[in-house]
């Protein structure tokens, strides 16, 4: 961290010099829980080994490392903005009153990745430990920050429902027969046999939209295709428009957050949760 530059300069390198992508976070983790066990450590002391551990050994994906850079480059832009530009220790200053000024104008989960890429870059998990980032509230979950779709048609419209219903991806309705509609415990489904990496999934229809959907599909035979030409932008609003929904509901039913993430993340057909919750709540 000593190296001289800009401060956007001294934290991109510190983050590049981090990368450790294709490492597995999982055998990292299990080896720090021996490690501390072996050392006599039990209950919550083990955990912070673990953390520790896997703190120290590195950015496992691009994507997080993508975010992490990102986040250095607005915190840079905020160091010049007061009259920081080469001093690190003087930046390092400002991480406290930066991440306040981000509960005033940010979601929260916008703030803790703001937390946790500046923890990244300065190599301090520590940093800004007196902040106390208020806990997320299921009915103040931010809109989408994406353009819906303009053109709203008759057959527009039951795309749209569909897509709020289900949070489909565009290729994904592309191929979605009326045969892959559901119901298993009196809780309707939509079967997605090509996802995203050729994954199948199964996903819940939110609640509230079951009896549209059904009657989207009502007309169409079991091997259907339902929808046979779709817009080419502004689903994707109506995507994360589910995932939000799906929160709330799922909010009503689990008290654990990670768990809820995890569920969501299952139904939108991605593998790793922090695209959930950097990119749709």
């Amino acid at each position: 961290m000593g190296k001289k530059g800009s401060i956007y300069y001294q934290l991109s390198g510190s983050l590049k010099s981090q990368q450790a992508f294709g490492q597995s976070k999982h055998q990292i983790k299990h080896k720090a829980i021996e490690a501390a066990r072996a050392a006599g450590l039990s209950g919550s002391d083990v955990w912070d080994a673990m953390n520790k551990a896997i703190f120290d050994a590195g950015i496992f994906s691009y994507e997080t490392y993508k975010n992490y850079h990102k986040v250095a480059r607005e915190f840079s832009d905020y160091c010049k903005r007061n009259g920081v530009t080469g001093n690190l220790e003087k930046a390092r200053e400002l991480v406290p009153e930066y991440l306040k000024q981000g509960i005033r104008n940010k979601s929260v989960w916008s703030v803790k990745l703001d937390r946790a890429g500046l923890r990244k870059a300065f190599k301090d998990h520590d940093i800004a430990r007196e902040v106390e980032i208020p806990k997320r509230k299921k009915e103040n979950i931010t809109r989408s920050r994406r353009a819906p779709l303009t053109v709203i048609n008759e057959k527009n419209k039951n795309v749209i429902e569909f897509t709020k219903a289900t949070g489909l991806r565009r290729r994904e309705l592309a191929t979605v027969r009326a045969k892959d509609i559901y119901t298993f415990e009196n809780k309707l489904f939509v079967h997605v046999s090509h996802g995203k990496g050729g994954k199948e999934r199964d996903v819940p229809v939110l609640s509230g939209h079951q009896d549209q959907v059904l009657k989207i599909v009502q007309n169409h035979e079991s091997n259907d295709r339902i929808f046979k030409d779709l817009p080419t932008t502004g689903l994707h609003f109506y995507r994360r428009e589910y995932a939000q929904e799906r929160y709330r509901e799922l909010g009503r039913e689990k008290d654990h957050e990670r768990e809820i993430i995890r569920e969501i993340s299952h139904d939108l057909g991605h593998a790793r949760i922090d695209v959930v919750t950097t990119y749709y709540l």
